[in-house]
């Protein structure tokens, strides 16, 4: 019987980057309009008030379509050379796009990873920090969360990556962090809090724990993502990478006292 194969990603370097560039680049070939030549003739105009098939997924206003689009190229020029190394320049080339159009959205560099940095902040928040379903187990519900914050993270690892490196030279990401990280403390603090109620990990505090999981979350996705991480230039299984961070995460609660 043949073996099922496991789903894999490659680090950064030759892990993480390669996945990383073509789903950022697949990502800002969807927010480029086609150029008129590419429009079927019968179609360009249209009834007043109809829109536009082509286009309905995108935003109406041509501004934020064009801040989609540095956006996207931001990640595959990121996951490429890595914030510090990245130019404009060669973000605007990737957005195929002047570079004094970047100047109409943003300061500088550092304010368009501190809004990417945002919108993976948003992220957490909207599909991690929700209330446990009636009868669900925490401990269930903890694993459920660690799988979702793997897959975000995979998602925008560039980002994630860039905004932690800065958070160790620079204030305003330093702030961003704290606060992301404060974030997940009290997402898992509370989860702690409602096993504890059912027996598990009694003698443990829970800020105190949930601080020490959130810190060993960040950084092992950060490391497994690194181009001079554990594993650099390693395929590694996606299946085997989230089982491991849940088994862990998940025993360092699922425990009782000796009775």
């Amino acid at each position: 019987m043949a073996q099922a194969r496991h789903p894999v990603f490659i680090r950064s370097g030759q892990f993480a980057v390669k996945p990383a560039i073509k789903e950022a680049a697949g990502a800002l070939k969807k927010t480029r309009l086609p150029r008129q030549s590419e429009l079927p003739l019968a179609k360009t105009a249209q009834p007043i008030g109809a829109g536009s098939r082509a286009s309905s997924d995108l935003p109406a206003k041509k501004g934020d379509r064009t801040r989609l689009q540095i956006k996207a190229a931001a990640r595959v020029i990121f996951a490429r050379d890595g914030f510090l190394n990245s130019t404009i320049a060669e973000i605007m080339k990737e957005a195929q796009r002047s570079i004094g159009v970047f100047y109409r959205y943003y300061k500088s560099k550092d304010e368009l990873l501190l809004e990417l940095t945002e919108e993976f902040r948003q992220k957490l928040l909207q599909q991690i920090h929700l209330p446990l379903r009636p009868n669900q187990d925490p401990i269930d519900n903890f694993e459920e969360k660690l799988g979702i914050f793997w897959q975000l993270y995979m998602e925008d690892w560039p980002i994630v990556n860039s905004a932690l490196q800065m958070s160790m030279v620079d204030e305003a990401f330093a702030k961003r962090w704290h606060d992301l990280r404060q974030q997940g403390i009290g997402a898992i603090a509370h989860i702690i809090g409602k096993a504890r109620k059912l027996g598990y990990c009694p003698t443990i505090d829970p800020h105190y724990a949930a601080s020490a999981l959130c810190s060993m979350l960040e950084f092992t996705c950060y490391n497994w993502t690194s181009r001079w991480g554990d594993f650099a230039g390693a395929k590694m299984s996606k299946t085997a990478a989230i089982q491991t961070l849940k088994q862990i995460a998940s025993h360092s609660i699922a425990w009782r006292s000796p009775t």
